[in-house]
């Protein structure tokens, strides 16, 4: 799903899926583009009574979105309004995703962007993707946090009245955690693995590339060749068999003195490669022997400014740190129905279209005027 708002982003607003699914409307008034619909081209196969219930649950988030006169009434600007449903819950019994965005065009059939957008059972957003990972899955690093909004769980990055930003502001069922913390320990030991590789493979391939250099897996080969080169010339009359020898013993000489040359500064790449290593895996360990139990299982909070690639840990939520976090299993898990609403997410973006004086001004207004409250309202009850 988030793929396919990715593309529709940036895409024609009439190009792609199809369009008449459930929720398709007219256009509601000048500005206005007709609602789109996508729930009828997604993985989930709603009952009858579930895109009953979808619909109008993205209908209302819509009504609530239009009580923003900067979107209710467009000036200088189109709004394409659509709705979206997918992700397969089958597997993961998770409640089933679906979607409310308008896509912002100063023409009516121009490329824009979409510049609000509200997911409903969304996995992502506030966080970034990290190439760290361990037995619990995919680490990521928090976005830098904005400033609270009441009623609402958290708010990650900020959106400017002036200047291109975006901001993510979740809700979630009973203050539910998105995310949980990962520890000091954890992230060391997640780097370690990550860096060394699963049981030390990346170290055990790179001690053993150091016996199988260009040139030693060409000498290694040479019998090899000499044999191919035997059945070749076999075939051939002897002058030409003679002539043939030449250039084979020349191409034999040329790449065996090349290979040779070269074998001192593969040798010392890889030996540059381990050292780095070996020096960051020794570095993590001897952090993780020098902490307390406290501080090992202290959250691991990261310092924003830091560019060594090194884990420097920070006090909680200061101004210049990020939260370390994986995702909660449970956090999604459908406890009444498929489509109960486990959190809802708010993205508002003033980048490229959106970047556009009218268009950021209602962007900035619906982040001003939104009513946070009567979303919230949308959420399941805490199942516990």
């Amino acid at each position: 799903m988030k793929r396919l708002l990715l593309i529709l982003c940036l895409a024609a607003p009439d190009a792609g899926l199809a369009q008449r699914g459930p929720g398709t409307a007219p256009s509601r008034g000048p500005g206005w583009l007709p609602r789109k619909s996508y729930l009828d081209a997604q993985n989930v196969r709603f009952t009858a009574a579930e895109m009953t219930t979808t619909v109008n649950r993205l209908k209302e988030i819509e009504r609530i979105l239009l009580e923003i006169p900067e979107l209710a009434t467009p000036e200088g600007y189109y709004i394409h309004p659509a709705f979206y449903g997918g992700g397969d819950p089958q597997s993961t019994g998770n409640a089933i995703a679906s979607a409310y965005t308008l896509m912002f065009t100063m023409t009516k059939g121009g490329e824009g962007s979409a510049c609000v957008q509200v997911f409903v059972n969304d996995r992502f957003g506030g966080v970034t993707g990290s190439p760290y990972s361990n037995a619990r899955g995919q680490i990521y690093f928090e976005a830098p946090r904005g400033d609270p909004i009441p009623g609402t769980f958290r708010v990650w990055d900020r959106l400017l009245e002036a200047g291109r930003s975006w901001t993510w502001v979740w809700l979630t069922a009973g203050g539910a955690s998105p995310w949980q913390p990962v520890t000091r320990e954890a992230m060391l030991k997640a780097a370690i693995e990550t860096t060394e590789g699963k049981d030390a493979e990346v170290l055990v391939k790179l001690r053993g590339a150091r016996a199988e250099t260009g040139y030693r897996r060409w000498m290694a080969e040479t019998a090899v060749r000499k044999a191919q080169w035997g059945e070749v010339a076999a075939a051939l009359s002897a002058a030409e068999a003679a002539k043939a020898r030449k250039q084979f013993e020349q191409v034999e000489r040329e790449t065996t003195e090349a290979l040779k040359a070269q074998e001192a500064s593969e040798l010392e790449e890889i030996d540059r490669n381990l050292a780095r290593i070996v020096q960051w895996g020794d570095r993590w360990r001897a952090r993780i022997a020098a902490m307390s139990p406290a501080e090992r299982n202290a959250p691991a909070w990261l310092d924003l400014m830091d560019a060594s690639g090194d884990f420097r840990f920070v006090d909680p939520e200061s101004t210049t740190s990020y939260q370390v976090v994986q995702e909660n299993p449970g956090f999604l898990k459908a406890h009444r129905s498929r489509i109960e609403v486990r959190s809802i997410i708010v993205r508002l973006s003033t980048s490229l279209t959106c970047e556009t004086p009218a268009v950021h001004r209602a962007v900035w207004q619906t982040y001003k005027k939104l009513d946070w409250a009567a979303l919230a309202r949308l959420l399941e009850p805490d199942p516990t």
